[in-house]
C-alpha cells in the first residue's frame, strides 16, 4: 500500500461518501513489538505516515444518480460540483 508512488483514494470513517488522492510524501515510520500468543505472532506498535494531497477538495465516492425527477432535491456529497447522471423510467 505505501510502496506505492502514484496516487490512491484515501477515504475516512467519519465521511465514507468523500475521498481524497493522496500520495505517499516518504516511506511510514513505523514502531513495533512482536508477541507469540498460542501459535501466533502478534505485531503491535505505532506508525507514522506523511501524505501529500495535491488537491485540497474531496471527491464523492459515488457520483450522485436522481432515479425520478419528482423525488425531490440532489444530494452532492462531494466538496465540490459533480457531474451528474439523471435516469428515468420510461415505462
Amino acid at each position: 500500500m505505501f510502496s506505492y508512488r502514484g496516487v490512491k483514494p484515501l477515504i475516512f470513517d467519519e465521511f465514507p461518501y468523500k475521498k481524497y488522492m493522496v500520495k505517499c510524501a516518504q516511506p511510514p515510520q513505523l514502531k513495533y513489538l512482536c508477541f507469540d500468543h498460542l501459535e501466533f505472532r502478534i505485531y503491535k506498535g505505532e506508525g507514522n505516515v506523511q501524505l501529500i494531497a495535491y488537491y485540497p477538495f474531496a471527491f464523492g465516492v459515488e457520483s450522485p444518480t436522481l432515479f425520478n425527477a419528482k423525488a425531490g432535491m440532489i444530494n452532492n456529497t462531494g466538496d465540490l460540483p459533480a457531474n451528474l447522471k439523471i435516469t428515468y423510467n420510461l415505462e
